[in-house]
C-alpha cells in the first residue's frame, strides 16, 4: 500500500524516503550524510529530497545471488 501512496511522485522528502524504504528518518540521515545514498538538497540546504527512480536504483543496486546463480556461474567456469 505505501509504494502506491509514493508511485506517481518523482521526489520524495526525507521522511517519504524513509517510509518508502522501511527505515527511520535518523538512518536516512546517517546516510546522506555519508554520502552513501543519492540525494538532492533544496537551494537553502535546509531541506533533502529524493529521486524515487534513484531511489529504487540504489536500493535495488546490491543484488545477491541466489545458490542457483553461483551454482551456474561456477559451472561456466
Amino acid at each position: 500500500m505505501k509504494e502506491l501512496q509514493f508511485k506517481n511522485k518523482e521526489v520524495l522528502t526525507l521522511r517519504e524516503a524513509a517510509q518508502y524504504m522501511g527505515v527511520s528518518e535518523s538512518h536516512v540521515y546517517f546516510l546522506t550524510s555519508s554520502r552513501k545514498i543519492p540525494h538532492f538538497k533544496s537551494p537553502t540546504g535546509k531541506m533533502i529530497y529524493f529521486n524515487r527512480e534513484e531511489l529504487i536504483k540504489w536500493l535495488q543496486s546490491c543484488r545477491v545471488a541466489t545458490n542457483e546463480e553461483l551454482e551456474q556461474r561456477a559451472n561456466n567456469h
